[in-house]
């Protein structure tokens, strides 16, 4: 069990920790070395049900076994999202291709810690 930021609790099975490296998210304040919590997406239900626009989402990249975050722009079908990042200047970079929903692991939503 973790006691989230608003004072409840939750079982830390339902959740992904990350550590944010790099500044792609700084502009929406997910900051370098800070510790986030990302709610686990549930497979069996539909992705739609539990991301909307402007999540933070954390997506696994198999191909070249990274992780990633990633703000939502829009559904292009049910199984596919269109998403950015952003450039320094704060401007948004679209990503450079959709990711499918077995890419996608969770929604950043919890800060544990700030660097």
């Amino acid at each position: 069990m973790i006691k989230l930021p608003d004072g409840t609790y939750a079982n830390t099975r339902s959740f992904h920790r990350i550590r944010i490296n790099g500044t792609c998210m700084s502009p929406i304040d997910i900051n370098h070395g800070d510790e986030w919590l990302a709610i686990k997406i549930n497979p069996k239900k539909d992705l739609s049900s539990q991301i909307k626009h402007n999540d933070v989402l954390l997506i696994y990249l198999a191909d070249t076994s990274r992780y990633k975050i990633r703000r939502v722009k829009k559904f292009i079908d049910e199984k596919t999202l269109d998403t950015y990042s952003f450039n320094p200047d704060g401007s948004e970079h679209q990503s450079s291709r959709p990711h499918k929903a077995d890419s996608i692991m969770g929604v950043v939503k919890y800060r544990l810690s700030q660097n």
